[in-house]
């Protein structure tokens, strides 16, 4: 475990300095986030063109969900306030809310899955392994702190 949080840490320092050139937007180049993973992937332009499209895709199904579930939220904090909050108003309200959550977690899903299916095999490892390194990414300050890093 430990080899691995080390060998992690030390893959995404040597990352992240080797690219930061990619974070400098260009005039008309795609956003520092997408330059970085096209980089990062080695993405072709069409590739990188359909990254944005799905991001916007994305976008345009997740807003309205989220203003709902934000509506919504506002609308339980009301009830609550309320000197005798209807219970059945409450738990109907709870139910709206995870259920657009749900529904934005799928849009979000789906939009991963669509870019996804566009990567090579080798592509495809070279995402696997930053998702790899970002589950063990939150342990690392930990490690720096007491010295083993």
């Amino acid at each position: 475990m430990m080899r691995l949080i080390r060998f992690a840490a030390a893959a995404l320092l040597a990352l992240a300095l080797a690219l930061r050139p990619a974070c400098a937007r260009a005039e008309d180049g795609p956003p520092p986030p997408v330059a970085l993973v096209s980089r990062v992937l080695e993405l072709s332009d069409e590739q990188t063109q359909r990254l944005i499209a799905i991001m916007q895709e994305r976008e345009k199904a997740v807003r309205p969900i989220a203003l709902a579930v934000q509506a919504t939220r506002e609308t339980l904090e009301a009830v609550l306030a309320a000197p005798e909050p209807d219970a059945a108003t409450i738990g109907r309200l709870i139910l709206a809310i995870r259920s657009g959550e749900r529904q934005a977690s799928a849009a979000a899903q789906g939009a991963a899955a669509a870019f996804e299916a566009t990567l090579t095999p080798e592509q495809g490892e070279r995402l696997e392994f930053i998702r790899q390194a970002a589950r063990v990414a939150p342990a690392l300050p930990a490690f720096v702190a007491t010295g083993l890093l």
